[in-house]
């Protein structure tokens, strides 16, 4: 398959990212609308999947030849500044908790650990930033999955098989064992969202090595087929797992190949999908600015009785403050040299101490 830019891709991801932010506002402020479409915004959280297979399938795609030795250095700057513009911005919300409570935060976020954690799900902006945490292990993991999975289609069947099927009952099976009171550490759990990056990386593989072509006439049902499944109850947001998978798996693939036509919209959504980390991020700080003036009756009264405008005014400024993180912070070439520089430094320094340590030592 010839490389190209992914823009159907890129597509998807906006389309993810703006799910996940309209189902986050219709928890809040829900707008009135019919009982299908409040179904559906309110299965948003299913998006989260999609980020997760995609974030294998684009690793996979990039990096499947040869993982560069930069490759950590390069992920870091991808993720880190953006992430810690996030955590300064919402510093504000985390002093009403104690303190104990509020260093133990501090230090889970800059490592970042929270996912790992799921009791911290509902503290500070542990409730969005646990995907971070998640996308973190999983570029830790990707060089040591590729060396695993090397060349051999076998073993890469395998895993896609096992992948799907761990992903596919493990939160149907929970779920009628215990009745779903455990199924917020399904959902945030880097382990059990593992399945869903593996997935992404197989499907880039078979993509690359054998060229596996999706027609529009599987693609299409698919689509259908993954919006109705929205509609439905889902419990811990995985309960629909084994049908929605594979149509999810389907959509990729079929992204992945298709030759996006540049018309306003599609370069408008590009535009979008490329700023999405960003967007995803920078609406964390405004939902726990709108939870905090919410509660306030004066305010909140206003908020509930012109739902329309707020959301309006939530969608405009976090695209507002995702511009500004995108070209200022995630996209600043000057910040990641500078960083990147330092980085390099501050290693070459640890290493160096570690060798005359060693040479001490013998």
């Amino acid at each position: 398959m010839t490389r190209r830019s992914l823009d159907g891709l890129t597509i998807i991801r906006f389309l993810a990212a703006f799910y996940v932010f309209i189902f986050h506002l219709q928890l809040r402020i829900p707008l009135p609308v019919p009982n299908y479409a409040h179904k559906f915004l309110m299965n948003g959280a299913i998006g989260m999947s999609i980020f997760f297979v995609l974030s294998g399938f684009v690793l996979s795609y990039n990096y499947e030849k040869r993982i560069p030795e930069s490759y950590y250095t390069k992920r870091f700057l991808r993720i880190y500044p953006a992430y810690l513009l996030m955590g300064l911005l919402t510093i504000p919300f985390i002093f009403k908790l104690p303190i104990s409570t509020i260093l133990i935060s501090m230090l889970i976020f800059i490592l970042p650990v929270q996912a790992w954690f799921y009791q911290s799900f509902p503290i500070w902006n542990f409730g969005g930033s646990w995907s971070i945490s998640v996308e973190c292990f999983f570029y830790a993991l990707f060089p040591l999955i590729l060396k695993i999975l090397g060349d051999d289609r076998r073993i890469k069947m395998v895993t896609l098989v096992t992948a799907y099927l761990i992903s596919a009952f493990i939160v149907p099976a929970a779920y009628i064992l215990d009745k779903g009171s455990n199924m917020m550490i399904f959902y945030s759990s880097p382990l059990y969202r593992l399945p869903e990056f593996l997935i992404g990386i197989i499907l880039a593989s078979s993509t690359i090595r054998e060229a596996l072509k999706i027609k529009r006439s599987l693609f299409l049902p698919s689509v259908l087929i993954y919006i109705m499944v929205a509609i439905l109850p889902n419990p811990g947001y995985m309960f629909w797992h084994f049908i929605s998978l594979p149509c999810l798996s389907v959509i990729i693939l079929y992204a992945a190949q298709a030759e996006v036509k540049k018309t306003a919209i599609s370069k408008l959504m590009i535009w979008g999908g490329r700023i999405s980390y960003s967007f995803y991020l920078m609406q964390l700080p405004l939902l726990m600015f709108l939870d905090k003036i919410v509660d306030i009756p004066f305010y909140g009264s206003i908020i509930t009785q012109y739902r329309g405008i707020t959301w309006t005014a939530m969608l405009t400024t976090n695209i507002g403050l995702s511009y500004f993180s995108f070209a200022l912070v995630e996209n600043n070439e000057m910040l990641r040299r500078w960083l990147a520089k330092n980085i390099y430094t501050i290693t070459q320094k640890i290493n160096s101490t570690l060798l005359r340590d060693l040479s001490k030592g013998k």
